[in-house]
């Protein structure tokens, strides 16, 4: 407990500075104007250069809603749409983070060996904030992790060395926390605010993981009294609307129904479950964006949500930024029945049909089909569209449909990235509960991209069919039409 209060109190130095700064103070000059409300990426330098021009340097950040979204820059740059400071995260196993603020021009630079840097011209204090996180990356490893297992977090054999990894995770914070006050002085106040609470979050979460990975040594009751016991830290904590500490926010709500970090609702009964723990555990701010996030993802995966929990969350929730996005999602017109239901239901473009997979198949029987699974965030789903909207031009007149599911966990994100690739909304789809769908489970479709070869019958050719760029599938299509 001493351990954390000294990192808490080394927070409050960073966390009690009054500040008003969301932006940079003066707007760099640049030959491609910049809108307020976006930030452009601009590759500044490749070592080495590339031999094809497909190279990108692959970005993801996390909205407000705590939603990935991918972000690809290529040599000739992009803008994003931005409204507040926002972490943009290398897409690679050390995910370092970059804090981005709207209206910025900022300048990528990229070598094989020493990854990214990112700057802003003419602004000396943006580019030495920009450099801190992969300065502390570097120093004490990943702050986020998806595509590797942290050492210390590991599952232990002894409950005692469960309290040693405790320490570690302590003591990384403090030393964090040390390298941000050592830098205090070129760094502006808002800049420290943000990355101290990035700090405290990461630590928050790294706990609840360290407990989930142990909770055989640990036990059911050792576990929950370690997760409860993370109430107070995390509502000690500034809600502020980023990736640590919205990924924070979401994995203690999950803790707190089964000690799964990284557990995301499935049905209603763990929907009124997760809403009941966390407004009894969870406060303010804090419990205002996981209550949305629950009902944003029972609306996304077609749970059940009725007319009284919509009232319910109405009279609790006391953010109305939050509550006009779940009037926009959600009326008590819209709730979904439970009874419309399907383990493999299918969202169709129109945003309110729902339709299980296997009648979606046989409404095209008499067509050889060519199903596609593929998602917004998914860089190689996307490199291939090109060569799919070639198939369909190809095939236009033969008894051949390209059918394009979406694994999405936002409706929104699906609907975008399926404008941009110019797919037509009768054979564009979302997989609602896709992480445990029967037939995500059947065949194995965890990976993405995936490809699917469907005879005139209904019955599976191939459950692993060439993607559209190979020649292979327009030989295939052929020999079955």
């Amino acid at each position: 407990m001493k351990r954390w209060l000294l990192l808490f109190s080394m927070a409050g130095m960073f966390c009690n500075a009054q500040t008003e700064k969301q932006a940079p103070a003066t707007p760099t000059l640049s030959a491609t104007p910049v809108i307020k409300d976006s930030v452009f990426f601009e590759i500044e330098e490749v070592d080495p250069l590339p031999a094809s021009s497909g190279f990108a340097v692959s970005l993801y950040y996390h909205d407000s809603l705590g939603y990935g979204h991918p972000a690809s820059v290529p040599r000739d740059g992009a803008a994003v749409f931005l409204t507040r400071p926002t972490f943009f995260l290398q897409s690679d196993e050390k995910q370092t983070p970059f804090l981005v603020y709207p209206g910025e021009r900022i300048n990528i630079r990229y070598s094989k060996n020493a990854g990214v840097s990112m700057s802003v011209k003419g602004d000396p204090q943006r580019t030495k904030e920009l450099a801190f996180f992969p300065a502390l990356v570097r120093q004490t490893d990943n702050l986020s992790y998806a595509f590797r297992q942290m050492p210390h977090l590991k599952g232990r054999s002894k409950k005692d060395s469960v309290f040693i990894a405790e320490q570690q995770i302590h003591a990384i914070a403090l030393e964090r926390m040390s390298l941000l006050s050592s830098k205090k002085d070129s760094l502006s106040e808002g800049f420290l605010r943000i990355a101290a609470n990035a700090i405290q979050s990461a630590a928050c979460y790294d706990s609840l993981v360290l407990y989930w990975n142990n909770r055989t040594v640990l036990g059911p009751t050792e576990l929950r009294k370690k997760i409860a016991a993370k109430a107070k830290d995390i509502n000690a904590l500034e809600f502020s609307p980023y990736i640590f500490t919205t990924k924070l926010a979401n994995a203690y709500a999950a803790s707190l129904l089964n000690g799964n970090p990284n557990y995301v609702v499935s049905d209603s009964a763990s929907l009124v479950r997760m809403y009941a723990l966390t407004t009894d555990h969870v406060r303010g701010a804090t419990a205002n964006f996981v209550l949305t996030r629950l009902l944003l993802d029972a609306y996304n995966k077609a749970i059940t949500v009725t007319p009284k929990d919509l009232a319910d969350y109405y009279r609790v929730c006391g953010d109305e930024e939050y509550k006009d996005i779940v009037r926009k999602k959600l009326t008590a017109a819209e709730s979904i029945s439970s009874g419309s239901r399907n383990a493999d239901n299918l969202r169709w473009s129109d945003g309110k049909t729902i339709e299980d997979l296997q009648q979606m198949l046989k409404r095209y029987k008499g067509k050889l089909l060519v199903l596609d699974f593929w998602a917004s965030w998914c860089i190689p789903c996307r490199a291939e569209m090109p060569a799919a909207s070639v198939l369909r031009s190809k095939y236009a007149d033969k008894p051949v449909a390209f059918l394009y599911v979406s694994m999405d966990a936002n409706a929104q994100d699906w609907k975008k990235a399926a404008d941009q690739e110019k797919l037509h909304s009768e054979d564009s789809y979302l997989f609602l509960n896709s992480d445990d769908a029967p037939f995500v489970r059947q065949f194995g479709l965890h990976s993405i991209p995936r490809y699917m070869l469907i005879g005139k019958d209904g019955r599976i050719i191939l459950k692993d069919a060439p993607r559209p760029s190979d020649p292979e599938l327009v030989r295939l299509i052929d020999r079955y039409l």
